[in-house]
């Protein structure tokens, strides 16, 4: 085995490769790569997806934890690789880069410098800018927070494991900040509310000493109170009963974490336009995420599976089953199968669409639904309100 070193522009990049006969052969190390020598951006390290894996990669960004602070980073992945998504065979489906937090830092104080490291991988690797998702443990789980604030529309998905909600934080910030509970600020409650819509799978040990479960807990019950309600599995959480700290090596064992992971997508098209088929008619709704449809209470009275049709091929006739229903307000969540990753077109609940026959909506959403949507109004008007007119080119 040798090691390669190639120089390219300000940073080097360091490569390991296994030979036999001429012929490369593919080992978990000759898919290591570590980025350094930038002054641009934090050293972070690189495992690529295993041979054949489709372009472009979806990408998993890791955030290792406070003890694993450090200056230096080696092919050898320490000290970044100690804990984290390594072990599990399916994270070789996944680009995983994983940025090390200086010492003198916590990963709040580092937001800035976390999404610079995506927008330089970006520059080196075939990214699917669209499938994103970014996990963190302990420290590394509050700089998950603090760096999905600084772009929220960026990330897929985000995987918290046993720390505390922190938005971007100062220089000065240190370990004890992020670990006492306290009361949110404006700009904290603002920082997180910006990432509504966005797949949240908390992970938290009841006794734990370093981060309280409450502070999970917190951010679950403020995430689910501006979602969909409780049947909305975009936004989950996982208490392990009875588990202290060091959880994270069983979350990332976990085969149904990274099944869950795979369906992730920002492509999932929130607000867009669907029409509703029941067993006796037609209704319409919109998509509040890749996974739930809201639509309205009489357009699915009586039945209890219904079939979603969306604005584009791929995405018709979706099955999906009835979870929630309010007759007072008149609007009901759909929960499909499968999750929907294919791109919308354009078609938004505030938009004329005509030509073709026209369908009536009527779909009076509560008033949580509305801080997710930016075309709403006020909270009680009707969304999506008819006749609606879909053309042959837009079906």
């Amino acid at each position: 085995m040798t090691i390669r070193r190639r120089k390219g522009g300000n940073s080097r990049v360091v490569r390991s490769r296994s030979r036999g006969r001429g012929v490369a052969t593919e080992t978990k190390k000759n898919r290591y790569e570590v980025i350094s020598d930038d002054d641009s951006v934090l050293p972070y390290f690189v495992q690529k997806p295993k041979a054949g894996t489709s372009k472009p990669w979806q990408t998993l960004v890791f955030l290792h934890g406070y003890g694993e602070r450090g200056s230096r980073i080696s092919i050898s992945g320490s000290p970044v690789t100690k804990h984290g998504p390594w072990k599990n065979s399916q994270a070789d489906e996944f680009l995983v880069l994983a940025p090390l937090c200086p010492k003198d830092r916590v990963w709040p104080a580092c937001a800035s410098d976390v999404f610079g490291v995506f927008t330089a991988a970006k520059r080196r690797y075939d990214i699917d800018a669209n499938r994103i998702a970014l996990t963190g443990i302990s420290m590394g789980a509050c700089g998950v927070w603090a760096a999905a604030s600084v772009e929220p529309q960026m990330f897929s998905a985000l995987i918290p494991i046993c720390g505390a909600f922190a938005r971007p934080m100062g220089p000065n910030t240190c370990l004890s900040d992020l670990q006492q509970p306290k009361e949110w600020d404006e700009d904290s409650w603002r920082s997180l509310k910006s990432l509504v819509g966005v797949s949240v799978w908390l992970f938290h040990g009841t006794k734990d000493n370093s981060f309280s479960v409450d502070h999970s807990k917190r951010v679950f019950n403020a995430l689910r109170s501006w979602s969909a309600g409780a049947k909305d599995e975009s936004v989950k959480f996982d208490p392990h009963e009875g588990e202290a700290h060091n959880i994270w090596e069983r979350v990332y064992r976990r085969t149904d974490l990274f099944d869950w992971l795979r369906l992730q997508s920002r492509l999932a098209p929130t607000g867009s336009v669907v029409l509703v088929k029941t067993r006796t008619g037609w209704g319409s709704g919109f998509f509040h995420s890749a996974t739930c449809v809201l639509t309205s209470y009489h357009v699915v009275h009586g039945h209890k599976k219904v079939t979603v049709m969306h604005t584009g091929p791929t995405c018709a006739g979706l099955k999906g089953k009835i979870v929630d229903v309010d007759a007072t307000h008149d609007w009901a969540v759909i929960r499909l199968d499968q999750a929907v990753h294919c791109r919308p077109l354009g078609l938004r609940t505030d938009q004329s669409i005509t030509q073709g026959e026209p369908l009536t909506v009527a779909a009076a959403i509560p008033s949580q639904y509305f801080s997710l949507h930016s075309h709403s109004r006020a909270p009680g008007v009707v969304v999506g309100i008819g006749p609606m007119r879909l053309s042959k080119k837009e079906w």
